[in-house]
């Protein structure tokens, strides 16, 4: 019985003979279905003619003699003739054949050659559903062979939207359950599991002969590692090795980077981890050996143990594959896993820095250390806050507990233990007080002249090197015209009453009987009182805290600064988390959390508000020890005194016991005759309240040098544009399937050049592409060219590469994924693909 009914049919022919120019149709009908029918088609356009076996002379006298402009249905109720007795054969030759059967119109339609027909017969069952024959079409295939009818089938059942077996499996691997994958399900049911496989045989090289989609997981995941270990791989996984390397590092570099199947890769990379007992097989290989693969987490578990035990060693100088230990974090920490073990290079990295100070010696002279301490000194109290940022933020710190004790000696009795007695030698001597300006003058030096509207942040404990963070930040703000780091000294008890009270304008600083501070005889605790103080020296003051000011609207900015001159803006965000005994350990995510907040209002402000003149500071700085601090260390403090504090005592007298101590008179600039007490190391006073790891008040550079970050930002949108990376290597053309590329970035990031990232694969003319994937990131700030040329490394599929067409190296925006770059390239390896042969 026909396959298609005779409307159909009918509506076929006539699309057929539309249009001008004559028009021959041959139909064969090889079972005579419609030897009764086709009488009845009405068609438009042309004439009915019947063929029999023994009419094709005449036929031949019709067409070519006597009617040589009608169209004409030549239908023959038979199977076409072999040429050799078939009359007709060379009008068949400028006329067209129409088939009636489902299989034969789709070849007909597609352009397959007849004899390829069996094969879409083979799979006939798929295409016996109007939807699932209109997939098969829209895949838009050029030319067909019997693979790629078998490939494109694949496609339909996977959904995929290109011709592409990694498309396929991709869709495939994707699946969460393992035990029913719908689309190994459906390859069944429509006979297609053979083909499946024989395609993973064609690409990738598979050759177990277990078909199973766990053994052909490992196979990829074997042949991957393969690519990137250091010498020979575990003999027990060498059997799962696949012929075709290339391609399989091609397609799983590919998955792995894809945001949409980048959580399934770490699933299938556990799994394949587990049954290739990878945890075992790579600490057998060593660190060196794994250091450039990434297939698998258990590789950084191999590196990290390495980084941990060399620190611990303080071996500095210890490398893999060339690379140090600071260049192995940054390498790791740009590779997958990144997002699960980011915490544990930085926490590395952040050690390596600090040991380089194991040996540190202060320098001699007050002058001499607080250059030293602002040009490089600070940094260690940097690295040991982005240790412990790291290290708090680790679900499970245990496998760095010796080095947690190694990087707590090395700043607390090392660095702390050495500078601090260094520093107060001559701390608090008036010759030292004239090496900074102080920051009892800081309305006087900074406001009191100013001429333009200009805002001030006073950020509560915003130490010195939170302030170079911030102040490193702003270098990479287009709208950021200018940024100045000065600083001020704060003379001890620095505290947030008194380094308050210091930033406004005065006449007069004093201290009462009960220790409150007062400004010109005055209160100054509250907003409202610092606003009055301020507003006596310039009536267009005012006073604002930072939580309500990231609160308000546009319109609402825009009214509150009207008509102001100076603003003072108050943001507590790390005195407030230090100063609670509860949350005190939580005092570095807290700096991090005020960098951001601050750089974020400065941004916001000129756009917002129209302001461009902005100075950062705080009233006292801090000192953050994670030791804790036993009661036989802490000082005992004797006799009656007005104040006591971890790191002060104001009193009648000198402490003694060791402490140091200066008048409050001198602090003040007044005839007080009180002491301010503080110990010359990093000791605390024994007293009720508070904890002890995050303390002020005493007599450090911590505590002491505090910022002045003068910023000016521009109030309209600066013109940027992204860091460009160009081919440094003149090769145009590849003979090899490793190669590696150097790239340079064209200017440093800078105020109008931003950082970008960039994908870069090789492809053929139909953009298929033939190479990994590399991702390069340029954001070098380096204004030594040579220090901005970064390698990429690429690698080849196995195939067939012709010497004489084009091939081309594109490089694409890694964000929007515009091409930016597509350069031609000649790829000439002879020894490429299989010549032939079926292995």
């Amino acid at each position: 019985m026909a396959s298609l009914n005779l409307n159909q049919i009918e509506e076929k022919l006539n699309n057929e003979f539309a249009g001008e120019g004559r028009r021959l149709v041959f139909w064969y009908d090889d079972k005579a279905d419609f030897a009764d029918e086709v009488d009845n088609l009405q068609l438009t356009n042309a004439q009915i003619y019947h063929l029999t076996p023994t009419n094709q002379f005449r036929t031949k006298v019709l067409l070519e003699r006597e009617d040589t402009q009608s169209n004409y249905l030549l239908y023959a109720p038979f199977a076409k003739p072999e040429v050799y007795c078939n009359h007709l054969e060379d009008t068949l030759l400028y006329s067209k054949r129409f088939y009636a059967d489902r299989i034969s119109l789709i070849c007909a339609d597609l352009g397959i050659d007849e004899a390829f027909k069996p094969i879409l017969e083979k799979y006939s069952k798929y295409f016996a559903a109007k939807e699932r024959v209109e997939r098969f079409y829209s895949l838009g295939v050029d030319s067909y062979d019997e693979k790629t009818i078998e490939l494109a089938l694949l496609c339909c059942i996977c959904k995929t939207r290109v011709l592409s077996f990694e498309e396929v499996l991709s869709k495939i691997l994707l699946v969460e359950d393992e035990d029913n994958n719908p689309y190994l399900e459906e390859m069944t049911k429509y006979n297609l599991q053979e083909a499946f496989w024989q395609q993973c045989s064609d690409s990738f090289g598979y050759a177990l002969t277990d078909k199973a989609l766990d053994k052909l997981l490992l196979s990829l995941f074997v042949t991957y590692a393969d690519k990137y270990i250091a010498g020979k791989i575990p003999a027990s996984w060498e059997p799962f090795m696949c012929n075709k390397q290339g391609s399989v590092v091609v397609f799983l570099d590919s998955f792995m980077n894809n945001v949409q199947c980048r959580d399934r890769y770490a699933a299938l990379a556990s799994y394949a981890a587990g049954k290739l007992q990878a945890e075992t097989a790579l600490t057998s290989l060593g660190a060196e050996a794994v250091v450039q693969l990434d297939a698998f987490i258990d590789c950084d578990k191999v590196i990290i143990q390495w980084l941990v035990e060399h620190l611990l060693l303080e071996d500095l100088s210890a490398c893999l594959d060339g690379k140090s230990i600071k260049e192995i974090c940054e390498l790791r920490s740009k590779m997958h896993f990144a997002d699960k073990t980011r915490a544990q290079y930085a926490l590395c990295a952040s050690a390596y820095e600090l040991i380089r100070n194991v040996r540190y010696q202060p320098e001699q002279g007050f002058n001499n250390i607080l250059e030293k301490y602002l040009h490089e000194d600070w940094q260690v109290d940097y690295w040991y806050r982005q240790f412990y940022t790291a290290y708090d933020s680790l679900k499970n710190a245990s496998g760095f507990g010796k080095l947690q004790q190694l990087i707590e000696n090395i700043y607390s009795n090392i660095y702390l233990g050495k500078l601090l007695p260094a520093w107060n030698e001559d701390a608090v001597q008036a010759a030292a007080q004239k090496q900074a300006p102080l920051q009892r003058d800081f309305y006087s030096r900074y406001i009191k002249n100013e001429r333009d509207r200009i805002v001030v942040i006073i950020s509560d404990a915003l130490r010195y090197e939170v302030a170079k963070q911030l102040e490193q930040k702003l270098q990479h703000e287009e709208r950021c015209k200018e940024e100045k780091l000065e600083v001020q000294l704060v003379l001890p008890p620095s505290y947030t009453a008194l380094g308050m009270a210091a930033l406004l304008p005065h006449e007069q600083l004093a201290m009462d009987e009960g220790c409150r501070v007062l400004v010109d005889g005055r209160r100054c605790a509250s907003l409202d009182e610092r606003e009055k103080l301020l507003q006596a020296a310039n009536s267009a003051s005012l006073c604002l805290q930072f939580d309500e000011l990231k609160k308000m609207k546009r319109d609402e900015l825009r009214s509150a600064f009207a008509n102001k001159q100076v603003v003072y803006i108050y943001h507590n965000q790390i005195d407030a988390r230090g100063d609670a005994a509860k949350t005190e350990d939580e005092v570095f995510v807290a700096c991090q959390e005020a960098v951001d907040e601050l750089y974020t209002m400065l941004c916001r402000l000129p756009v917002s508000a129209s302001i461009v003149k902005f100075i950062v500071t705080a009233d006292h700085g801090f000192i953050y020890q994670r030791h804790v601090v036993s009661e036989n260390e802490k000082i005992p403090v004797n006799g009656n005194n007005a104040m006591v504090n971890h790191r002060f005592v104001i009193g009648e007298a000198p402490h003694g016991n060791g402490a140091g101590a200066i008048s409050l008179g001198t602090v003040l600039a007044n005839d007080d005759a009180r002491y301010v007490s503080y110990p010359r190391g990093a000791q605390v006073f024994k007293t009720a309240g508070g904890g002890t790891s995050y303390v002020h008040g005493g007599s450090s550079p911590q505590e002491m040098v505090v910022p002045v970050l003068c910023v000016k930002m521009d109030r309209g949108h600066v013109e940027t544009k992204q860091a460009e990376i160009k081919l440094h290597t003149l090769l145009k053309k590849i003979t090899s399937k490793d190669v590696n590329l150097i790239f340079v970035q064209t200017e440093p990031v800078s105020e109008t050049v931003k950082a970008a990232s960039y994908k870069l694969s090789f492809v053929d003319r139909n953009n298929k592409p033939v190479s990994n994937e590399c991702l390069l990131t340029a954001d070098s700030a380096d204004s030594d060219v040579s220090q901005r040329m970064v390698t990429a490394r690429f690698s080849f599929i196995n195939t067939e590469y012709d010497s004489h067409v084009s091939y081309y190296l594109v490089m694409k925006d890694a964000d929007t994924d515009i091409e930016r770059l597509r350069q031609e390239f000649v790829i000439d390896m002879p020894f490429m693909g299989n010549f032939g042969f079926d292995f």
